[in-house]
């Protein structure tokens, strides 16, 4: 490795000089925002002009050995500042050459001026020019003009000012501004497991993106042309996601969390290394940067809120109606657009605020296309704003002009941008290109575990599009929730194991889930959505019929379950289900011939019920927000105990015998399948997906036990990609 050369005061190279005393890198005299890792990396490629300098060498002169960084991705970030401020194509390199698995090379020719800098002189002609004053008698030696001449004279002008107008006006109309337009679509990532909450965001030159993998949930990074995908390596034992990049993209603002969904703690964390920094004691699910990159918005479900960077002067920013998202500010930081979302009526709309917290207002008020409305995000230049909206049954891009053209009419309604059977989610534009999340749809498949061979092997070819666990009964008919063509609304159906006698039993407004047969195989329950995304417990014969609503006046209820007698039901009721007082929230039994309802005693925050096939017991899960437990309430006794615990618990099924139950734990790595034995409470773990996720598996949900006692899982495959859609944007 060569020593780097002793450093000149001033290196010039094109329309570029860099001021090595002062580290500052100007344009023409301009200064060039540089930050100081990128501007160290530059100097030294400038000094070493036309030799290849190497990954290693770049490091040992940026950070001694002591220093904590992911340094790859730190040295590709420097890079990609450099070709930013010098408007540099890594493709046709004219200053930054890329050698692979060499280095990189400095491709310009660089002169060396020792002394101080200056900036380049003013161009010859910017001296000011004055102008004579004109002869004032020259000015006002008018001749005299008939009173008729001068009416006529004004006759003439207005006749031209409206010739002027009409011809302006004609131009106006005759020429519109054209409507944006999609160009191409380009597939940047081809991971398949891409997840789409979390946001893709961009520092100029890449992008980052949250991905999916069992239980886990990395961070990766690409270059916004595609290529090489490298995971992101953060200093935190939870999973991370990144929320923004402040505005002088030195810093990401990153999320950690253990269950997606849950509210976070805020740290903004260097981008090219260095210990991450606390936001404050705050927790949010969604935050970005002030455009001062100076403080920070962060969600509640009351409103917006700001912090400084630094932890202080936490305050409310502006009062909402529920939680907000998807923050995105104006380029010149005059107004915040984000979503709010209302889960009782099943809608999400844009909102728009101006930088001072004031003028809080909905978008779109009056354009009834679609009653999902979400994520948007502006052009550069501030003309365009992009968003996404629900048009049958799919997330499509739109886009919509910004103000208004003095010489062109302004096409001023949304333009769909996408089209097709897939969701096209979170748009973030960058320039004329957009990026975004298809959600691809899913590949689905039923497969058992086989306990002799320790795999998963295929399970019920014949049932396609299963959203929801199974349920045999007597190993002549099993019944389940699926859509005819893989949509995620589903409705019930049955038919015998190997596919036949396939028939569709429900025919609901928004779907049906989670059936479940009554001992003597004549009924059904399950439940069913509602417009507010509520769910409803019905029973139904089960071979068809009209379905009956469990409870009366439109109460909401979930996860409905027969006793072993077939003559009651029990089910859960959360917090904000509707026709329930708020302060319920349980587990309750409902006799079937008198619709007599009570709560279990000890059932509060308790949900996904399951009763035990002898009658005695009753499992349940609860949430504290930290970890899930598997409870168990005994009949004889009245009172609850602790069976297991863990991250996110999924469908306890008792074993036939009634002498255990198993459950998923969706949040551990692999997402085992566990055993737990009521005698002892002893745990044992069954089966896990690692060699599933190894071959492309992106989500896998178990699903019960087969007739014969093995577990029984959903999986699916090609999740989510990454796209950019090139634009023209007129």
């Amino acid at each position: 490795m060569n020593p780097p050369a002793p450093q000149a005061s001033i290196l010039r190279f094109r329309a570029f000089e860099l001021d090595n005393a002062t580290g500052e890198l100007r344009k023409g005299g301009i200064l060039v925002k540089l930050q100081p890792q990128p501007f160290r990396v530059l100097s030294l490629l400038a000094q070493r002009a036309g030799q290849i300098v190497g990954r290693e060498e770049i490091r040992h002169v940026l950070w001694d050995g002591e220093t904590f960084v992911d340094f790859d991705r730190s040295i590709n970030f420097c890079v990609s500042q450099i070709r930013i401020a010098l408007s540099d194509d890594p493709e046709k390199p004219r200053y930054v050459e890329t050698l692979p698995r060499r280095g990189y090379r400095f491709v310009a020719p660089v002169e060396a001026l020792p002394g101080a800098s200056t900036a380049l002189p003013p161009p010859a002609n910017s001296a000011p020019i004055v102008e004579r004053e004109a002869d004032a008698t020259k000015v006002v030696a008018l001749p005299l003009v008939a009173p008729r001449r001068k009416w006529g004279k004004r006759l003439q002008i207005l006749a031209g000012v409206a010739g002027l107008f009409l011809a302006w006006f004609a131009y106006y109309w005759l020429t519109p501004i054209p409507p944006p337009r999609a160009l191409r679509t380009v597939k940047i990532t081809s991971s398949g497991n891409v997840d789409y909450s979390g946001r893709v965001v961009s520092d100029g030159s890449r992008i980052y993106f949250l991905q999916r993998r069992g239980g886990l949930w990395p961070v990766a990074e690409t270059s916004m042309n595609g290529g090489l995908t490298e995971p992101v390596r953060f200093p935190f034992r939870e999973n991370a996601k990144i929320l923004d990049i402040s505005p002088d993209r030195s810093e990401f603002l990153v999320g950690t969390f253990v269950r997606r969904g849950d509210e976070m703690p805020l740290w903004a964390v260097p981008a090219v290394g260095g210990s991450p920094r606390r936001i404050g004691e705050i927790t949010s699910a969604s935050a970005a940067w002030f455009p001062d990159g100076q403080k920070i918005l962060y969600s509640k479900p009351d409103g917006i809120y700001q912090i400084n960077q630094d932890g202080t002067n936490e305050r409310r920013f502006a009062i909402t109606a529920s939680t907000p998202s998807h923050f995105s500010w104006s380029p010149d930081g005059r107004l915040l657009r984000f979503t709010l979302g209302d889960d009782k009526t099943w809608t999400a709309y844009l909102w728009e605020v101006s930088s001072d917290g004031s003028n809080l207002h909905r978008l779109l008020s009056g354009w009834n296309v679609s009653a999902q409305v979400c994520c948007g995000s502006w052009s550069r230049d501030g003309k365009y704003y992009i968003f996404s909206a629900v048009v049958g049954g799919h997330w499509t891009i739109w886009a919509i002009r910004e103000g208004s053209s003095l010489f062109h009419r302004t096409h001023r309604q949304p333009v769909q941008l996408t089209f097709g059977p897939n969701d096209f989610a979170e748009p973030v534009a960058d320039g004329n290109r957009v990026f975004f999340v298809v959600l691809e749809s899913l590949s689905e498949n039923l497969v058992r575990y086989d306990s002799r061979t320790k795999q998963f092997v295929a399970h019920l070819q014949g049932i396609l599009f299963a959203i929801d666990p199974l349920d045999a009964w007597h190993n002549e008919w099993i019944a389940y929730s699926a859509s005819a063509g893989g949509e995620s609304r589903g409705e019930i159906w049955r038919s015998r194991p190997d596919g036949t006698g396939r028939q569709q039993l429900t025919s609901l407004p928004f779907g049906a889930r989670r059936p479940r047969w009554s001992s003597d195989g004549k009924l059904l329950t399950f439940n069913g959505f509602t417009s507010g995304n509520q769910l409803k417990s019905y029973v139904m014969p089960s071979d068809g019929g009209t379905p009956q609503e469990l409870l009366p006046s439109g109460r909401a209820s979930a996860d409905p379950d027969w006793s072993p007698d077939g003559k009651s039901l029990i089910f859960a009721v959360g917090p904000g289900y509707t026709g329930w007082p708020a302060s319920e929230s349980g587990i309750f039994q409902i006799d079937l011939q008198t619709r007599q309802y009570a709560k279990l005693p000890g059932s509060d925050n308790l949900f996904y019920p399951r009763w035990s096939p002898a009658g005695r017991y009753i499992a349940a899960v609860t949430d504290d927000g930290s970890k899930m437990m598997l409870m168990l309430y005994d009949s004889e006794s009245r009172r609850w105990s602790q069976l297991a615990q863990g991250m996110l618990l999924q469908n306890p099924t008792w074993s036939p015998d009634g002498q255990s139950i198993y459950y998923q734990d969706a949040f551990e790595p692999s997402q085992p399948i566990y055993r737990v034995w009521i005698a002892g409470h002893k745990r044992e773990r069954i089966a896990d997906f690692e060699e599933l996720y190894n071959s492309g598996v992106v989500r896998s949900l178990f699903a019960g036990l087969a007739p014969d006692g093995s577990p029984l899982a959903q999986i699916n495959r090609n999740y989510g990609d990454v796209f950019a859609l090139d634009l023209d944007l007129p």
